[in-house]
């Protein structure tokens, strides 16, 4: 399985926590700048900065292991939604996890189109205890699933968010946790292509098939490789998204030379990938 490389960790200062209320309310756009617009990958704080970024990546935590997963929870605020991610020391005794002090383990959070989704991995966890997170209908955060991770010291799953969206990352200690907030822009001012064509496998159900096809790609010299939820909860494996069909049908006709048979989606930035089957044309 590739290697994940994760940007350094941040030293842990003083760390803070606002708990959430857990109430629901209606979607309050607000307004993007340029400087949140722009794709960034940054280094998560010890609290609550209000700057957003609309594409890239957060990372942080420290070099642990034998870590759990063990809370994912959801709450709704005026002005933004929270997810929170506790991380506790895991216990091999049967007695469930042990406390949740110092900072969590090295973690990164994505954001990605097509479809629209925050993508969260987290290094040094062996356990995951955490069930799905209760989410309100009609909210910025949309859904969540887990990703069979081919690597026992890790962890990654999804939240599927609304394509008009931004976030921002920081980490608390004592408990240790990953806190994402999500708030939404007014439609259409994300920059970009709002629709793109997908070259994918076709669906698998949940299990390790998608991750060993992905590991198949990857050796016949794919570079952005992704494993997708469908619209009917199964998995799918993505080579790429591009621009244009004929990009697409170029790379498809590559990966066809390697026995590798791969079809062509196109998606808008927020589209579930359809479900596939042998008999698609």
């Amino acid at each position: 399985m590739r290697s994940v490389i994760i940007a350094a960790a941040i030293i842990m200062t003083a760390c803070s926590w606002e708990p959430g209320d857990g109430a629901m309310v209606e979607k309050t756009p607000v307004q993007e700048s340029p400087a949140t617009a722009a794709s960034a990958d940054k280094t998560a704080g010890t609290e609550k900065t209000g700057i957003y970024i609309a594409r890239g990546s957060f990372s942080g935590g420290e070099s642990l292991d034998g870590r759990d997963v063990y809370r994912i929870g959801w709450s709704a605020r005026d002005e933004f939604e929270r997810i929170e991610i506790d991380i506790r020391k895991g216990r091999w005794d049967g007695r469930g996890s042990g406390d949740s002090t110092g900072a969590p383990c090295r973690f990164t959070v994505s954001r990605e189109d097509f479809p629209a989704r925050l993508l969260v991995l987290v290094n040094g966890t062996r356990m995951f205890s955490a069930g799905p997170p209760e989410i309100a209908p009609g909210g910025l955060v949309e859904g969540f699933y887990r990703i069979v991770y081919l690597d026992d010291a890790g962890s990654m799953f999804a939240f599927d968010v609304d394509a008009d969206t931004e976030f921002e990352v920081f980490e608390t200690c004592d408990p240790a946790r990953i806190v994402i907030d999500v708030r939404g822009v007014h439609a259409g001012s994300r920059s970009g292509p709002q629709e793109a064509f997908s070259l994918r496998s076709l669906s698998w159900r949940p299990g390790e098939g998608p991750g060993h096809f992905e590991e198949r790609l990857l050796r016949a010299g794919a570079e952005r490789t992704r494993i997708l939820r469908d619209d009917a909860g199964d998995f799918c494996v993505e080579e790429g998204w591009y621009a244009t069909r004929d990009e697409a049908e170029k790379r498809q006709e590559i990966f066809g030379g390697k026995g590798i048979a791969l079809f062509i989606e196109e998606r808008g930035i927020g589209d579930i990938p359809r479900h596939m089957t042998s008999g698609h044309k």
